[in-house]
Formats: structure tokens, sequence, C-alpha cells
């Protein structure tokens, strides 16, 4: 009897892990959209950004200036791979950047998608210099913009990056 109680705990044990393992909070299903990633969209409080960002992962905080305005930042990582960027002014989140190709659109288009691919879902990019070096293309059916280490990227070169700036609300 002693052996069969033990039995039962261990098979206990693990299906309590099981179900813990599936009700965690993870990002890797975070759909990616005009307005953002999962849950985390642009608009929203920055307290509430970093919340539930925090549930996916560990997150870095920093604070920069720009253009005489304090701008915070949140770095999500995965171990040390980024896979987000949040940064917020005046408590509100304005800005994403993806950097994990984790978060996909609803057309499959991620970091690490190629110009080539890109263009199959919407043919009407506009190829523009970035800040620093590079480009993006920017995609008005879309509402995002993918960016490029290249100034002007062949069609196998591939998204560096993932700008998501909201619809413009």
């Amino acid at each position: 009897m002693k052996n069969l109680t033990r039995g039962f705990f261990v098979v206990a044990v693990l299906a309590s892990r099981i179900v813990a393992a599936e009700t965690a909070t993870t990002a890797a299903d975070w759909p990616l959209t005009e307005m953002g990633v999962g849950p985390i969209q642009i608009g929203m409080p920055y307290a509430a950004a970093r919340s539930a960002a925090g549930s996916a992962g560990t997150l870095v905080e920093k604070t920069r200036k720009s253009e005489g305005e304090i701008i915070h930042v949140s770095e999500l990582l995965d171990g040390r791979k980024s896979l987000l960027i949040m940064e917020a002014s005046d408590d509100k989140l304005w800005r994403l950047t993806v950097e994990s190709p984790q978060f996909k659109t609803a057309h499959n288009i991620a970091v690490g998608t190629s110009l080539k691919d890109l263009q199959k879902v919407t043919p009407h990019l506009t190829i523009a210099h970035a800040e620093g070096n590079g480009s993006c293309a920017i995609t008005p059916d879309m509402g995002l913009s993918f960016c490029f280490t290249q100034t002007a990227p062949k069609p196998t070169d591939t998204i560096a990056r993932i700008l998501v700036l909201g619809s413009g609300e």
C-alpha cells in the first residue's frame, strides 16, 4: 500500500505541473497586428504593458531622452534573446519594435521573412531610408514597418525588425 500511495503522489505532482505549464502565459502564440503584439497594444498604459510583457519573460527597464522628452523603454527578453522593445511617453505605449521571429502577422510575416515573400502578401510597399543605416518597407495595407539592414534591400534580404506604431488613432 505504501508504494501505491507514493505512485499516486508522483502522478498528482506531474499532473499539476502539466496544468501549470498549459495555463502559464506564453508569448509564443501572441499575434502581431498593426496595433500591437498579443495583449501589448499601442496606446495602452505603460504599466499595463509592462505587466503583460513581464508575465512572458524578463524585462529590462531603461529611460532615454528624445527631443527633450523622457522616453521609457522596456526590453522583453527570453534568456539573452531580445523579443520585443516597448517605448512609452506620457505613460502611454507609443512604439513596439519586434525583434523575434516568433511573432507573426495573420499572413505569416515575421522577422526573417524575405522581401520577396513580403511583396507577395503586400505588393504596395514603399521602401524608405530609415534612421541610421538601413531601410524600412512601409505597408499601408498592414500598418506596420518592416525594417532591413540594407539601404536598398534585394528580394532575398530578410526583415531585421518590425515597427508597430498603431493605426494613427
